[in-house]
């Protein structure tokens, strides 16, 4: 329950291109920019006590130098057990699959932090100030994730810019101007308390050379520091069918589930509603039912 209750619901659906955003390298950005299948996502940066959690342990410092890469159970500067996660590649792709989940594609994330409407910032249309972790901030350090709620996403997601970066499979074109020319190779989305607020995406305009940039770095997949972690995803009806049926039915998870469907909204009503028709698993149904009377509300 716990799981679920952190899942933000994204719906499927495609990014509105203007007409400044340029391909580069033969990449289709219309195809790129959106989900496929509606998903559930991280509404969070995974915790270091996400992490112990489901690994068993912290992150270990292995060789960082960085006085944050170690997690005390306290400190004069708070719970670090709070602070997001940080890892490599691959320790990112099984801590995903840990939890049945995987990583968000570059195009995912951006239309995770953009929406449809290619919002330039999580929050909006405007550059804001003190609504998430950057270097004008003036922190240096992580903070706990979900500090900076007017941060938050139309999406329901917090940090997609600043705290940690987040390794993403895949890349866009950087804006940051660093060579591109593999839209397969890793990256990491949405910057970190070292970098200066960007917008997620630039144009390029109407008869200029040059290409669109996306707030995206490509990385090698051995790059490691406190500065980048992960955010993971899932396809939304799959992963249902698979975790509700361990549910247990009692009042306080009806409730729960109820305030977890209200979250997710109208969005879910066709996913819940289809799912609630095929499933033969009695917990499931269940749940389905008390998840599609919050989304109705």
């Amino acid at each position: 329950m716990d799981e679920l209750a952190r899942l933000a619901f994204v719906p499927s659906g495609r990014c509105s291109l203007e007409d400044g955003l340029v391909p580069a390298g033969g990449l289709d950005l219309r195809a790129a920019l959106g989900v496929d299948a509606p998903l559930l996502v991280d509404r969070f940066e995974a915790t270091r006590a996400d992490w112990n959690h489901h690994l068993g342990a912290p992150p270990a410092p292995r060789g960082l130098a960085d006085p944050f890469a170690t997690t005390p159970r306290a400190t004069r500067d708070g719970d670090r057990w709070a602070w997001p996660a940080f890892c490599d590649l691959e320790e990112a792709r099984a801590f995903a699959a840990a939890r049945g989940m995987r990583l968000l594609t570059a195009g995912e994330w951006m239309y995770l932090a953009a929406g449809t409407g290619m919002q330039r910032f999580p929050w909006g249309k405007s550059r804001r100030q003190s609504v998430a972790n950057t270097l004008e901030l003036g922190l240096r350090r992580p903070v706990a994730v979900g500090t900076f709620e007017s941060g938050r996403s139309a999406s329901g997601c917090y940090d997609l810019v600043g705290n940690v970066m987040e390794w993403v499979e895949g890349s866009l074109p950087p804006s940051s101007g660093v060579e591109w020319v593999d839209p397969s190779a890793p990256s990491a989305m949405g910057g970190s308390y070292l970098l200066r607020m960007d917008e997620l995406w630039t144009a390029t305009p109407q008869g200029a050379s040059g290409r669109s940039g996306f707030a995206c770095v490509p990385l090698s997949p051995a790059s490691r520091s406190v500065d980048l972690g992960v955010r993971c995803a899932a396809e939304a009806e799959p992963y249902l069918r698979a975790n509700l049926p361990r549910l247990v039915r009692d009042a306080a998870t009806g409730e729960r589930l109820v305030a977890i469907g209200e979250g997710w909204g109208r969005a879910s009503l066709p996913l819940l509603e289809g799912l609630v028709e095929s499933s033969d698993d009695g917990t499931a149904r269940w749940a389905l039912e008390h998840l599609l009377e919050g989304a109705r509300r």
